[in-house]
């Protein structure tokens, strides 16, 4: 099934982005190309112990897999990286990953608080945007910024969202063995595929998918 589904490219275009975009990001967030964020899949910890070090991950205070996630404003699915160990920073997922490659002059990607990587993206003119943040505890938010948190983290609800619907599958609410990290990206890759057909079924009539099936 990788095989198959593999081949097929997920990453939509611009022209495709903005036919799909929902009213919510059109003005201010209208050239969103992608709403990112680190993810952890725990996983069994090692004997070795510089493959300890590798796998533990602070945050979740587990052996962890780590990869990068890449959602559209619509909520598809586009972009999955390699899973590394849970200890590597999110700049060095998103360096590993390749992501910058894919993204164009002025696009837009929204991310958490500490997801620091403007300085990455400089080389395509990419622009980050992450929710403003407080430089001490003293510090406190103006009227516009607290508004600005909200509606960002409204939108971030569909990371959220689309990461749920891969949850649903539940291969991954368990702690995975070692034996699976040689395997376990081609799994991930396969599930999001997977998710992405069924959530674009879901808006097709029934009688379109039936003859798609039986074609």
């Amino acid at each position: 099934m990788f095989v198959i589904l593999g081949s097929l490219p997920i990453w939509p275009s611009k022209d495709v982005i903005k036919q799909h975009l929902p009213k919510v990001f059109e003005g201010r967030f209208e050239n969103v190309r992608c709403i990112t964020d680190c993810k952890e899949i725990k996983c069994k910890k090692a004997q070795d112990l510089q493959k300890q070090s590798e796998l533990y991950s602070g945050y979740k205070s587990h052996n962890t897999f780590k990869g990068l996630v890449g959602i559209s404003p619509n909520v598809w699915m586009t972009f999955v990286s390699g899973l590394y160990g849970g200890s590597i920073s999110d700049r060095e997922v998103v360096e590993k990953s390749n992501f910058i490659d894919l993204l164009d002059h002025n696009d837009l990607i929204m991310a958490d608080r500490g997801f620091e990587i403007q300085d990455m993206l400089a080389v395509t003119q990419a622009q980050l945007f992450i929710p403003p943040k407080r430089q001490s505890v003293e510090d406190l938010l103006s009227k516009d910024e607290c508004f600005e948190t909200i509606r960002t983290a409204n939108l971030g609800i569909h990371v959220e969202r689309a990461i749920k619907r891969v949850k649903g599958w539940h291969i991954f609410e368990q702690v995975l063995p070692l034996s699976m990290a040689g395997v376990v990206n081609r799994v991930m890759d396969s599930l999001l595929f997977v998710d992405k057909l069924a959530e674009t079924c879901s808006h097709l009539p029934d009688e379109a998918v039936s003859d798609w099936l039986l074609n």
